[in-house]
């Protein structure tokens, strides 16, 4: 597993975004959805990982930040952390970005071990 991105909410994502992107010097990479279709922007940094992802609100009863953990097969490590002592939040279930399943650390923040999937790739003929 590596750290694919960061995301932060916010209920003004344009301000949030020409925040980094003028202030800090991060350049846009894509526009994207995230929950529930909420949009948000992918920004990256001099380094390439991780990227900085600023997403229009937050889903109902979250907190305010969520790491993502990019994994090559959501399943095979979500049961490698649950025998692990790992208390996901849900069992691994399909979001705009892919396969991903959420847990909690001991202090409160938000996971997403998540295998990217892009979904128009495999219905292409």
């Amino acid at each position: 597993m590596k750290i694919e991105s960061i995301v932060l909410f916010t209920d003004n994502l344009k301000k949030q975004v020409d925040f980094f992107t003028v202030k800090l010097g991060f350049v846009i990479q894509e526009e994207n959805s995230l929950f529930n279709d909420a949009p948000c922007i992918v920004l990256k940094g001099e380094n390439a990982q991780p990227s900085l992802v600023i997403a229009k609100g937050a889903p109902e009863n979250t907190f305010n930040n969520l790491i993502v953990l990019n994994t090559d097969d959501c399943l095979r490590e979500y049961h490698k952390l649950h025998e692990a002592g790992i208390n996901f939040c849900s069992e691994p279930q399909y979001i705009p970005l892919g396969l991903g399943a959420e847990f909690l650390d001991p202090a409160g923040n938000r996971f997403l071990l998540l295998e990217t999937r892009k979904y128009a790739e495999s219905w292409s003929i």
